[in-house]
Formats: C-alpha cells, structure tokens, sequence
C-alpha cells in the first residue's frame, strides 16, 4: 500500500481508506500475498477493468477529437510542449 500511496503522492492513510471504498463498489481487490504477509497488492476487479477499458476508450475517442482539429504540424508541437509540461 505504500507504493501505492507515493505513486498517487498521497498519505497512506488516505491510500488505505480510498481502497477500503473501491472494495466495498467492487471495483478493486486486495490480498497479501503468502511469502510476505506485510505486501499487500491491490487489482481491478472484473467490474473495475470493465470500467477502466471503457473510461480509457472515452477518452481516446474524446483525444483523438480534438486533436484531429490541428494540423500535423500543430499535433507535434502540441505533443512537443505536453512532453514538457509532463516531463
């Protein structure tokens, strides 16, 4: 969970009780793993995946919109300057 909690840049505790509620909405699992008691690895569940791949598409659709407004040449300095900003 601490993993976790620094790839999100927020408290462990914080962490924990946003995976307590995914849990109880069904859309992660957590479990410890045998050989070591103390990790503790969170997935999507069934429902969890079914809504990431359908939020993910949505926003692709939604990406490939707006940039298909722009020029070539605007699509690559736009992805030049959010490869900036992203870092």
């Amino acid at each position: 969970m601490s993993d976790l909690a620094s790839a999100l840049d927020m408290a462990l505790s914080t962490a924990t009780r946003t995976v307590d509620k995914l849990i109880v909405k069904q859309l992660v699992d957590r479990r410890r793993l045998d050989e070591d008691r103390r990790v503790v690895k969170v997935r999507f569940s069934k429902r969890g995946r079914e809504i990431h791949r359908f939020v993910v598409s949505a926003q692709r659709r939604t990406a490939g919109t707006m940039l298909a407004k722009l020029t070539s040449q605007e699509r690559q300095e736009f992805l030049r300057l959010l490869g900036i900003v992203v870092g």
